[in-house]
């Protein structure tokens, strides 16, 4: 858990403090911390898709959520653009993320 709030400091102080209460959220859920370190880890992973796109979680819309799944699917499908246990798991973590 360590390294990947040290990594999540690194992000904007919005950012963080969205982090920060959404793991506040998976605490109080009784998430174990493991599936709550991967939870971060994943949205760590899917907020630097966010920078490249210049997408704001603050400010995400529906067209924004799908950019991100598209460019899911074409760095980490497999060659015949099917959908691989990392693509699914990215996409579940996003979508939880959203809904929250």
């Amino acid at each position: 858990m360590m390294s990947t709030w040290k990594l999540i400091e690194k992000d904007t102080p919005e950012n963080i403090e969205l982090y920060k209460n959404y793991d506040n959220t998976l605490v109080n859920s009784a998430m174990s911390k493991t599936l709550r370190n991967n939870n971060l880890k994943a949205l760590l992973s899917l907020g630097r898709i966010g920078k490249k796109k210049g997408i704001a979680w603050k400010t995400v819309t529906r067209k924004d959520v799908n950019s991100i799944q598209t460019c899911i699917m074409e760095t980490w499908a497999d060659p015949e653009g099917k959908e691989t246990w990392h693509t699914t798991g990215h996409k579940k973590f996003l979508m939880q993320f959203v809904r929250w």
